[in-house]
């Protein structure tokens, strides 16, 4: 086996883990985010849980290795299941629940490279996102002296950073959709004759809008090095 082959693997691994730590973690926050409001609709679907085989999607882990990022599960949320005081901000809370776990993990994993390997290893995984590789060996050629436990983690850090600001962005779009049609469309009866193509073609087409008019890439890359510079001045480094 050589050395291409075995970093492909490498690769492949990593973004694996990274994928079952991002669909589990914010999979069962938001089952659990909504069961807390009185929705138990995800909780008897057995999604708050942080087993990711709970949280597997066939399609999802299809695109994850075609194109290096797809989703998990589904996890419903039912606003009508959703009452008390506050209850608009509830459901609110309640749908964007996925988007926050996502944005923290990946915030979690800008945290541990920077403790981990300082201001380098954040420009390192700038690099990387951007290009979709997670190479072993661009790290030990940087780092020689890191083990290889520490460069594995990193490599699965940059992983869950790339699949978690992906989603965070893809769930927000989602989430912001389904909200409007709770509080605006849903007793609309021009929505009710055309509610199953809207609820497809609607997000599908802002999510294209974002990703080809507005490049997402640029904008993660941006987030990514704002957020470092942030944790620099944050910590005097």
């Amino acid at each position: 086996m050589n050395l291409q082959t075995t970093q492909g693997l490498i690769s492949i691994v990593a973004l694996f883990v990274a994928y079952c730590i991002a669909i589990s973690v914010a999979g069962c926050f938001r089952a659990w985010v909504a069961r807390s409001f009185g929705d138990d609709t995800a909780e008897s679907l057995g999604l708050m849980t942080l087993n990711p085989f709970a949280h597997f999607d066939a399609i999802g882990i299809f695109l994850l290795f075609l194109w290096d990022w797809g989703w998990g599960r589904h996890v419903p949320v039912n606003p009508f299941k959703i009452y008390g005081q506050f209850r608009a901000l509830k459901i609110i809370t309640a749908y964007l629940s996925h988007a926050f776990a996502h944005a923290f993990l990946a915030f979690c994993a800008f945290v541990f490279l920077f403790y981990t390997f300082g201001f380098g290893g954040l420009n390192l995984a700038v690099q990387m996102v951007a290009r979709g590789e997670f190479l072993q060996s661009a790290f030990a050629q940087v780092f020689p002296g890191a083990s290889s436990f520490a460069i594995s983690a990193a490599l699965i850090s940059i992983a869950l950073i790339r699949l978690s600001v992906w989603l965070a962005f893809l769930s927000f779009v989602m989430s912001c959709f389904h909200l409007l049609v709770t509080f605006v469309f849903r007793h609309s009866p021009t929505y009710a004759r055309h509610q199953n193509i809207l609820m497809f073609l609607v997000p599908v087409g802002m999510i294209l809008f974002f990703v080809y008019v507005i490049p997402l890439q640029t904008l993660v890359i941006k987030f990514l090095i704002f957020s470092a510079t942030v944790l620099v001045k944050l910590f005097g480094a």
